[in-house]
């Protein structure tokens, strides 16, 4: 189950078997390697740690959500999902990014369970409140707060963790609990994000919310 959420932004770094060859960095510093799945390749995110790393606590997010509604208890599946990736991202830390200094990698591996504790909040107050608040928690953590975005994309992993929420709610417990999950693309969604919302032909007078302020104030 936990390699369902770790491949999905999978990358490599041949430089890394070379002690003597220059490691390639991106304009931030952090190692660029090759990737070649959907995220890399449409949504252009470059093959990082910090990508690999975000996109995989995504999917965790995905199944914990999940995991809450099952009939026994969900803490010992969400810490086990929560172990796996601890493991995994040391183990790529030293296997693929030469960092051997076991303090600098605690280091790092309490920085990503900060971030796992700020995502979790995050993305809860999304699913709860409405597609822009759930956006622009999406766009803080995938897409570190990138200006210039790509608003499409945006919406198309918005999209995409709607409908992969609403089928893993329709997933039996038997189901889930045998790692019978799958997760697809988010490419599939292209055709909802290309639909035209009904509000746009709305006067922004009219439109629902908070009333404008009057010329007076």
């Amino acid at each position: 189950m936990y390699l369902e959420c770790s491949t999905q932004a999978e990358y490599t770094i041949p430089q890394a078997k070379d002690d003597e060859a220059e490691m390639p960095k991106t304009e931030d510093g952090e190692d660029l390697g090759v990737g070649s799945t959907w995220w890399h390749t449409e949504l252009g995110l470059k093959p990082t740690f910090s990508t690999w790393s975000q996109l995989t606590m995504l999917h965790m997010y995905i199944l914990s959500a999940r995991f809450r509604n099952l009939s026994t208890d969900p803490q010992p599946w969400q810490q086990h999902l929560l172990d796996h990736f601890s493991y995994d991202a040391e183990r790529r830390m030293t296997v693929m990014h030469n960092m051997h200094a076991r303090g600098t990698r605690n280091k790092y591996l309490k920085d990503l369970f900060i971030q796992w504790r700020g995502l979790l909040a995050a993305y809860d107050e999304g699913l709860a409140k409405n597609d822009a608040v759930l956006a622009a928690a999406i766009w803080r953590n995938v897409f570190k707060a990138d200006e210039n975005v790509d608003v499409k994309g945006l919406a198309l992993v918005v999209s995409y963790v709607r409908r992969t929420l609403k089928g893993l709610d329709a997933l039996s417990d038997e189901k889930l609990t045998h790692a019978e999950v799958g997760f697809g693309s988010p490419k599939l969604e292209e055709s909802v994000v290309k639909l035209k919302s009904a509000m746009m032909d709305v006067p922004f007078e009219k439109a629902p919310g908070k009333d404008l302020p009057s010329k007076d104030k």
